[in-house]
């Protein structure tokens, strides 16, 4: 695209060339004429100014030759450019063709290796002779169970009780508060004298109630002591008997 025929240093050089030619043209002839008017220019060629113009020449003549090497070199480039730009888009194109020959044959190819594991494994799987099983670990049956840890579950069911009786028994003291003494009763109700108090005298048919309720709590409370213990026994002893009875076909 550069060095074409309108290019400015081509129109430059073109320029350049005809006025060294035109200038050597006039040379010759303004040389011509002085050698015809000198006579034989055998005779005349030592002359000063005959040197002179042939020096003169010879420059003019080597700047020709350099120029015109110039505008070859010039032409040989615009001809290289010319047919890069021809070849170029055959280039580009042919690349994009193997580009896309080589996605399909790569596709292909990804194929046709898949398929062949398919029929590797395939063909393994109708082998049975080729495959070996091998028992690393037999199964077990579990002795004990996984959850819940029945002696921790009895122990943690006791201290819920026991928390549960003493949050209700602290709940219904508040809900019905009594004086124990009689310094209490004068701070409860702002530091005012008490005059005097009357005991609290129990009947028998009270006390006798009184010692069942608490013979009932005793009572009750071993028995969720006794029940608590019967679990953690039984757990411990159906852990030991346990083997025997699967053994046995129970």
């Amino acid at each position: 695209m550069r060095f074409t025929d309108a290019y400015p240093d081509v129109v430059a050089l073109k320029e350049i060339i005809a006025q060294l030619e035109q200038q050597r043209r006039s040379e010759l002839d303004s040389y011509q004429k002085n050698t015809e008017s000198l006579g034989d220019p055998r005779a005349t060629s030592t002359s000063l100014v005959t040197q002179n113009l042939q020096i003169a020449l010879n420059e003019v003549e080597l700047e020709i030759a350099s120029t015109s090497a110039q505008v070859a070199d010039h032409q040989r480039r615009v001809n290289e450019l010319r047919s890069s730009i021809n070849t170029l888009p055959e280039v580009e194109a042919e690349l994009t063709r193997l580009n896309r020959d080589y996605g399909i044959n790569k596709a292909q190819y990804d194929a046709l290796v898949q398929r062949l594991e398919s029929a590797r494994l395939s063909q393994q799987a109708e082998n049975p002779q080729d495959v070996v099983f091998k028992i690393v670990d037999p199964p077990v049956l579990p002795l004990r169970p996984a959850a819940p840890n029945r002696p921790l579950l009895a122990i943690s069911v006791l201290l819920v009780a026991l928390g549960l009786g003493g949050a209700l028994a602290y709940g219904l003291s508040l809900m019905r508060p009594t004086f124990l003494r009689a310094a209490d009763l004068q701070k409860a109700v702002g530091n005012i004298p008490v005059i005097g108090h009357v005991s609290n005298v129990r009947s028998k048919g009270m006390i006798a109630a009184h010692r069942l309720g608490l013979v009932a709590f005793g009572s009750l409370a071993g028995v969720l002591f006794l029940t608590c213990g019967v679990v953690l026994i039984a757990a411990r002893r159906w852990d030991a008997l346990k083997p025997m009875f699967l053994g046995g076909g129970l």
